[in-house]
């Protein structure tokens, strides 16, 4: 697959699992480490929901959906908080962009 530029998420983006990280469950918490910067972020309930709908290709807004949907939180302020939160993922290499064809892949 290959990656797109860095240009800013939206909610058509393609985004899925970095294949240089490292998932696991500690203590009841899914923790993630990019084996590229060495970096890792502990996820709690609603990040490890978002972090397992990113283990096959998404795309934000269906991953929006899916979280407004198990949480009934207002749209609008999950699309927001997704996109900021995934942007920071990205920003360590926890996931990765793609071009719309790598799905077919």
């Amino acid at each position: 697959m290959r990656t797109m530029p860095t240009d800013t998420l939206t909610t058509d983006t393609l985004v899925s699992w970095h294949p240089e990280q490292v998932t696991a469950a500690v203590d009841g918490q899914v923790i993630v480490m990019g084996l590229i910067q060495g970096q890792y972020v502990g996820l709690d309930d609603i990040g490890s929901a978002l972090w397992t709908l990113l283990e096959q290709p998404q795309t934000v807004g269906h991953v929006c959906d899916q979280l407004a949907q198990q949480y009934r939180g207002d749209p609008g302020v999950i699309a927001s908080d997704v996109l900021a939160f995934l942007e920071e993922l990205r920003a360590i290499d926890l996931i990765q962009a793609l071009d719309a064809d790598s799905s077919a892949s």
